[in-house]
């Protein structure tokens, strides 16, 4: 039987050596898959690149192995302070079927302890004065794990951050998906960068995206046309988050190259280029709790103590709906320890899209820019607020007769709104 490829990664097929010797032909199985002759496998694949002959007993998931039948390694990225949160990630692979020793932590960039030096060599001039240090180390410690995933020659390998969820049944699910993934590449898919194992944003597989999810993919740029491949494997239009997914190792050469310096969010910089193939599974097999997180997280103080209540040692709620970086207050933005949220705790669930139940707090409460490594953030939530009161403000001062004033107004809400977008703009794109 014969079967189509592309550059089919024949390191992934190195893997499985014993099994295609035994299914391949002799003259193939001597001449081109030899151990002691490992350049001949590329020379052969530019020869050959349409055929490979292979008997029966040699089928594609031998080849696909390492995102099959046997998983790829997986990854933790946790704070070494939190802690807590490792425990708890650690727990819930367990609950889910996995052993200790398949889990793997990799202690994530902790943004706040980066020396000048690190971020000079590391992000841009203006992410340096315009992102939070957390969003910067976040960024990193993606980068840590695409770095690793080259290196240790990973064929493919799964990242999770540990503020996640899985769905029930995670491990079939996963075995399940992970070998669709497999056929799809077997049947002229092509290969593949990025599988989102859950993501934000719009990424509904039938495209009835929310309202807030539409308005995100056109704000941010990098949508993609809506794909589907097989029954559970889709082309997402414009993803987000990066809580749970797996990277090739031909995607993490990608995105090393692409995402070469912090700049903004990693989600909002990685997934928007087109040249990166990003599919994704549904349903979605592992959620973002958006309780908290050891991530992208900041200080409660200047001294960059972590608050010591029982319900957030290590780990805090999102701060970013905090004004200053050095509040001296234990950082919730849910309301609770005396800090008052940017949106009423209430209606959180009430707002979250129902697809990736992301809440509407969470979205209100991320942070667009900041002055200053201790300046003051512009979140998402602020965004709104200004621009609706300038909004209103002019309607009223129309309204009211008062055309000029009216109209200087509205004339700033656009010309903020447009700033911060040019702003971003450049962040991502100003390298």
């Amino acid at each position: 039987t014969y079967y189509q490829t592309t550059r089919l990664d024949l390191r992934m097929i190195s893997s499985s050596l014993s099994e295609l010797e035994e299914g391949l032909t002799t003259d193939v199985a001597e001449n081109i898959f030899s151990v002691s002759e490992p350049a001949k496998y590329d020379e052969y694949l530019d020869n050959n690149r349409n055929e490979i002959v292979q008997s029966s007993s040699c089928n594609f998931s031998s080849i696909c192995s390492p995102l099959n039948l046997n998983l790829p390694p997986i990854f933790i990225l946790n704070l070494d302070r939190a802690k807590d949160r490792w425990q708890k990630t650690l727990a819930e692979f367990k609950a889910a079927g996995f052993s200790e020793s398949q889990i793997n932590r990799i202690p994530a960039v902790d943004g706040r302890k980066l020396s000048n030096a690190d971020l000079a060599a590391n992000s841009t001039r203006l992410a340096r004065f315009l992102q939070p240090r957390g969003v910067l180390g976040c960024y990193l410690s993606h980068r840590t794990f695409w770095q690793l995933t080259v290196d240790r020659g990973y064929p493919s390998a799964l990242i999770f951050e540990d503020d996640i969820q899985l769905v029930k049944g995670f491990l079939s699910k996963l075995t399940s998906s992970l070998g669709h993934l497999c056929e799809e590449m077997r049947c002229g898919g092509g290969p593949v960068d990025v599988a989102l194992l859950g993501a934000l944003g719009r990424v509904h597989p039938q495209g009835k995206d929310s309202l807030g999810a539409v308005f995100f993919a056109e704000y941010m740029g990098g949508s993609r046309p809506l794909k589907k491949l097989t029954h559970n494997i889709y082309q997402p239009v414009r993803a987000a988050g990066t809580h749970g997914y797996l990277v090739t190792r031909e995607g993490a050469q990608k995105l090393l190259r692409l995402c070469n310096k912090a700049v903004f969010h990693i989600d909002l910089d990685a997934w928007r280029h087109k040249s990166l193939k990003i599919v994704m599974f549904d349903p979605v097999l592992v959620y973002q709790t958006f309780d908290s997180t050891s991530l992208t997280d900041l200080p409660s103080s200047s001294t960059g103590t972590p608050p010591t209540n029982n319900h957030a040692v290590q780990a805090v709620k999102r701060p970013w709906s905090l004004l200053h970086y050095d509040s001296g207050s234990p950082l919730h933005c849910d309301g609770s320890d005396g800090v008052v949220s940017s949106f009423p705790r209430s209606l959180n669930w009430l707002t979250a899209d129902p697809h990736t139940l992301q809440p509407f707090q969470h979205v209100m409460d991320e942070p667009l820019i900041q002055l200053g490594p201790r300046g003051p953030i512009l979140t998402v939530g602020r965004h709104v607020k200004i621009v609706g009161a300038l909004v209103v403000l002019a309607s009223f001062l129309s309204a009211a007769g008062q055309k000029y004033l009216s109209r200087m107004l509205f004339g700033s809400a656009v010309s903020f709104v447009i700033s911060v977008r040019s702003i971003i703009w450049l962040l991502l794109n100003w390298k």
